[in-house]
């Protein structure tokens, strides 16, 4: 099975505004981004509120271990239940954000890492696959990076029932304040780059890696 990939965009639809967002996408993205972004509990711990009746929660089963358990908590009747028990450990429970749009579609992705790691479930968290980002995209924010500063990954958002994401290295997150948007046509299988933006950086730094 070929594993899902982002494709890699050529494209001169650069925004050069001074410390400003110019489009409708780009003012209104700050607060989805901001309902996507998991909370979290302890060092051992995040947890997603999707509604008033589902929380989803990710635990590290114990310090020595490779994985992680999902578990989806219903507050009004205290019921938690075990999704799935061995899901990879990519990162530190701290530097995870957990986002679900509905109860089969989520992502755990890596807030700021040297390389870019999202999984992808489609049913609830029973599986996850992982999201292959391009070789292109990667070596270029590595070698802004220098190779020292951490690639920063924002939460999946929706916006007009297509889904995005950002990615910046963390040099140009200090001195360019930009960052790539990258938009998915298929539900998070595949995304491309479609264009590079400027920001202001009080604004949305906590936003950027979660």
């Amino acid at each position: 099975m070929i594993a899902p990939s982002l494709k890699y965009i050529i494209t001169d639809n650069i925004d050069t505004t001074d410390g400003e967002i110019t489009t409708s996408l780009d003012r209104c993205d700050l607060s989805n981004i901001e309902k996507q972004i998991s909370k979290p509990v302890n060092d051992n711990e995040v947890e997603f509120r999707l509604n008033d009746t589902i929380i989803y929660k990710l635990l590290t089963n114990d310090q020595s271990s490779n994985t992680y358990t999902l578990c989806k908590y219903n507050p009004t009747i205290n019921e938690n239940t075990i999704i799935n028990n061995d899901i990879p450990k990519i990162a530190d429970i701290n530097n995870i954000n957990l986002t679900f749009f509905n109860e089969n579609l989520g992502f755990l992705s890596v807030k700021s890492d040297k390389k870019i790691q999202l999984l992808r479930t489609e049913n609830g968290g029973k599986n996850f696959e992982t999201i292959s980002f391009d070789n292109m995209l990667s070596n270029l924010l590595e070698k802004e990076s220098m190779n020292i500063a951490p690639i920063k990954l924002s939460a999946p958002y929706k916006e007009s029932y297509l889904l995005y994401l950002r990615l910046q290295s963390d040099q140009s997150y200090y001195s360019d304040k930009s960052y790539l948007l990258c938009q998915s046509e298929d539900n998070g299988k595949t995304w491309c780059i479609i264009k590079n933006v400027n920001f202001d950086l009080q604004t949305e730094k906590k936003l950027i890696g979660g």
